[in-house]
C-alpha cells in the first residue's frame, strides 16, 4: 500500500514540475514574440541646422614646392663653387642658394660689354642693336650661374656638395613655400556636381587630434581621372588656419560643406521606420505610443529633416526599429525606411 502511495506522489510531482516548466516556456515565448522597446527613450522634436557634406581624405602639401636646377637659370651646368644654405634654412625670394664656376660666362659678358660700348661710338643702328642683344644674352648667362630662391620658403633638401659637377637639369636644392598648406582629395564623379569654388571645409589630422581646422575649396580639376574603373575629380582645399606644427605629407580627413539647412524640424534616423511603404515615427499621445506617417527630406546620415507629420514640441521614441522588424519584408531595410537624399554630414546644431 505504501509503495502505491509513493508511486502516486512521484507521478503528481512530475506532473506539477512539467506544468511549471510549460507555463514558464509559454511565458518566455510570448515575451520574445512581443517587440522589446527601451522605455523612456524619447526626445522632443525641435528645429535645428543640418549640413550636407562630401567627405574625403588626402595628404597635406605646401602651396608651392620646387626642385631647383641651374637649367631654370639658363645655365648649362658646371662645378659647384659654393652652397650658401642647408636643409631647414628659411630663405627669402631672390636669395642666392648656390653658385657654379662662372669664369667662361664672366669673360663672355665682359667681352660683350666692351663690344657694345665701342659699337655705340662708331657702329650703325643695326650693329648697335646686335651688340646690345649679345650683351643681354651674356648677362643672363652670367646671372644663371647663381641659383636663387624663386619665393620665400624653407629648404627641404640640398642634393649636392661644393666641388660636385652638375648637369643643367640636375636638382641642386628643393624649396617649399610654407606660408600656407593645402590638401588634395579625390571626389567621386557622382558627387562632383555639388562642388563649388569657395565652399567651406572642415579638416582634421591625426597629427593634430585636438584641433579642427578650417579650409576652402580653391580648385576643382577640369579633368576627371580614372583608376581601376573608378572615376573621380581632384579637388584642392586651402587650409586657412595658421598652424605652427604642420608638415608636408601629414594625412588629413576633410568634410566639404556643400549645403546648409537652417531652422528646420529634424529627428534622428533611428526614430523612423518603414511599414507598408510608409515612413513612420512613434509619437507619445497622453502617454500612449501612436504611429504616425511622416514625410522626410535631406539627411545628414544621422539626422533627417521632417517635412510633414510632426510639429515642434512633439515627443517621440528614438528607437523604433522593432516596429519595422514586426514585418519581415520591412525588417530587411533596417527599419530606416530606405535611402534618403543627401550625403553624409553632421546633424542639428
Amino acid at each position: 500500500m505504501k509503495r502505491g502511495i509513493s508511486i502516486i506522489l512521484i507521478i503528481v510531482l512530475i506532473g506539477g514540475m512539467g506544468a511549471f516548466f510549460w507555463r514558464k516556456h509559454s511565458a518566455n515565448k510570448a515575451a520574445s514574440s512581443t517587440p522589446a522597446r527601451p522605455r523612456n527613450m524619447t526626445i522632443t522634436v525641435h528645429k535645428g541646422s543640418l549640413e550636407e557634406t562630401i567627405s574625403g581624405s588626402g595628404y597635406v602639401k605646401p602651396i608651392e614646392e620646387n626642385s631647383l636646377s641651374f637649367a631654370s637659370r639658363g645655365a648649362t651646368g658646371g662645378e659647384i663653387e659654393s652652397i650658401s644654405v642647408q636643409e631647414g634654412d628659411r630663405v627669402e625670394q631672390g636669395q642666392i642658394l648656390a653658385e657654379i664656376d662662372s669664369d667662361d660666362e664672366r669673360l663672355d659678358y665682359l667681352s660683350s660689354k666692351n663690344n657694345y660700348e665701342q659699337t655705340l661710338i662708331s657702329g650703325s643702328k643695326t650693329e648697335i642693336e646686335e651688340a646690345r642683344l649679345k650683351l643681354e644674352i651674356a648677362k643672363k648667362a652670367l646671372e644663371g650661374t647663381k641659383l636663387k630662391a624663386p619665393f620665400t620658403g624653407i629648404i627641404t633638401e640640398v642634393a649636392v656638395e661644393e666641388g660636385d659637377y652638375v648637369e643643367s637639369n640636375d636638382t641642386v636644392v628643393q624649396v617649399i613655400d610654407n606660408s600656407a598648406y593645402e590638401v588634395e582629395i579625390d571626389v567621386d564623379e557622382s558627387e562632383s556636381r555639388q562642388l563649388k569654388l569657395g565652399q567651406k571645409v572642415r579638416i582634421t589630422m591625426e597629427a593634430l587630434p585636438e584641433e579642427e581646422l578650417t579650409g576652402e575649396v580653391v580648385d576643382i580639376s577640369a579633368v576627371a581621372q580614372e583608376d581601376s574603373g573608378v572615376v573621380t575629380v581632384p579637388v584642392t582645399i586651402l587650409i586657412k588656419d595658421e598652424i605652427e606644427f604642420i608638415k608636408s605629407n601629414f594625412s588629413a580627413e576633410v568634410e566639404i560643406i556643400v549645403s546648409e539647412i537652417n531652422n528646420k524640424l529634424m529627428i534622428p534616423l533611428t526614430a523612423i521606420y518603414n511599414k507598408q511603404d510608409q515612413t513612420k515615427a512613434v509619437k507619445l499621445v497622453n502617454g500612449k505610443e501612436v504611429s504616425v506617417e511622416i514625410k522626410t527630406g535631406v539627411t545628414s546620415g544621422a539626422y533627417v529633416v521632417v517635412k510633414e507629420g510632426l510639429v515642434e514640441g512633439d515627443e517621440i521614441l528614438i528607437n523604433t526599429h522593432n516596429y519595422g522588424a514586426s514585418d519581415t519584408e520591412e525588417s530587411s531595410q533596417g527599419g530606416f525606411g530606405g535611402p534618403f537624399p543627401g550625403g553624409m554630414g553632421r546633424g542639428p546644431r
